[in-house]
């Protein structure tokens, strides 16, 4: 049986994890964090990680080919693989990792000066950024940049779910999707089945989950 839930405790519904959090703890992602009853996110504009890639390092094939993608990372991961080639990001404490603040418009701002189509929410995990993709993206939309996510996709539905955002776009890249279950157990640590369900969900179709192997028309996740 579970306790009494402490005062102010909170419950993070992002990702299937569900973590309960009470005042001062973190999220096993490490970046979302209940402050008195109240959960903030810890890395929103703390970029750690920001590069100009070619689109299809992400990858992705035939999307905007040849052109370039303004890729930015936090810190802070809800998974834990055994493999990560970027854990000196994915694993690290928001305040372990070398920041910059860059707001969403600056974001933007520097993906139009950088002559980029895209802009790529990559290195660690984006679901763990979620806001701050969110808002990045919109601003986004209205200069007419597209959005990608690189994500291993254990992400509850419902975030997903449209929030009344303008026409926001994402190409999703999820190439764990189709690995089987008990690699998940073992070298991810968690279950397969939420990243399945995304996939079949119909904010899921038009996800990428074999690498980019093929191209689709992608829905708008916010509309």
């Amino acid at each position: 049986m579970l306790g009494l839930t402490p005062p102010k405790s909170v419950e993070c519904t992002l990702c299937p994890k569900s973590c309960r959090l009470a005042p001062g703890q973190r999220g096993d992602c490490r970046v979302r964090y209940n402050d008195e009853g109240k959960l903030y996110s810890l890395v929103y504009g703390k970029v750690c990680a920001v590069h100009v890639d070619p689109v299809e390092k992400k990858p992705m094939f035939h999307f905007l080919p040849g052109s370039g993608a303004f890729s930015i990372a936090t810190a802070g991961c809800n998974l834990h693989c055994l493999f990560c080639q970027n854990w000196e990001i994915s694993q690290a404490d928001p305040e372990d990792a070398n920041n910059n603040d860059l707001p969403p418009e600056k974001v933007v701002a520097l993906a139009i000066r950088s002559g980029c189509a895209s802009i790529a929410y990559t290195y660690s995990e984006p679901v763990v950024f979620y806001e701050y993709v969110e808002d990045t993206s919109t601003l986004a939309k209205k200069r007419g940049i597209r959005n990608i996510m690189v994500t291993a996709g254990f992400i509850n539905t419902d975030p997903l779910l449209p929030h009344g955002h303008e026409g926001v776009e994402y190409r999703l890249q999820v190439p764990e999707a189709h690995l089987p279950v008990v690699f998940f157990g073992k070298s991810l640590q968690v279950h397969v089945s939420p990243v399945h369900h995304l996939t079949q969900t119909p904010q899921g179709v038009g996800i990428d989950e074999t690498c980019g192997d093929h191209d689709v028309p992608y829905p708008p996740l916010f509309s």
